[in-house]
């Protein structure tokens, strides 16, 4: 596989377009460039219509699953180094609703809610030393569950 095709099958997954897999190379890149169009025309205001590719109920509306919501997401695991983005993919049979995409740390994004919902879920383990209140000597090593991703929810 060539190298232009894996960063345009990169940037299509981010932005959450569909394609088939032995489509070419340009209809990749037309699908992009007609999405990323249609952002500069709809403006900052107006992009969560342009991202919401949320599943919709046979009344019309929306399950909360698939309701779209800007956030910014940090990773705080410091082991994983500069990764840029996060794969996430959630399933929900209830509602039908099955999502997968890309993530990009630091920048605003918008999310399904129930992908928001798994990164808050997802925790690290890290070791920490602590003093005894009494002696003031270092305790042994204890285990400690924090959170995996910081997320501001705009």
């Amino acid at each position: 596989m060539s190298e232009l095709r894996d960063k345009l099958k990169a940037k299509a997954n981010l932005y959450g377009l569909t394609y088939a897999a032995n489509a070419t190379d340009e209809t990749i890149a037309d699908k992009i460039n007609k999405f990323e169009a249609e952002l500069k025309e709809k403006g900052d205001n107006d992009q969560k219509e342009v991202f919401d590719r949320a599943h919709k109920n046979e009344d019309g509306s929306m399950s909360s699953a698939g309701l779209m919501v800007k956030c910014h997401v940090t990773n705080l695991n410091k082991d994983e180094g500069e990764v840029p983005t996060v794969f996430v993919a959630v399933g929900n049979a209830e509602d039908d609703f099955y999502e997968a995409r890309y993530v990009p740390f630091g920048e605003d994004w918008f999310v399904p809610w129930a992908l928001i919902q798994d990164l808050m879920g997802r925790h690290m383990q890290v070791h920490v030393r602590g003093r005894d209140k009494q002696t003031g000597k270092m305790t042994k090593m204890k285990a400690k569950q924090v959170p995996h991703y910081a997320i501001q929810l705009l």
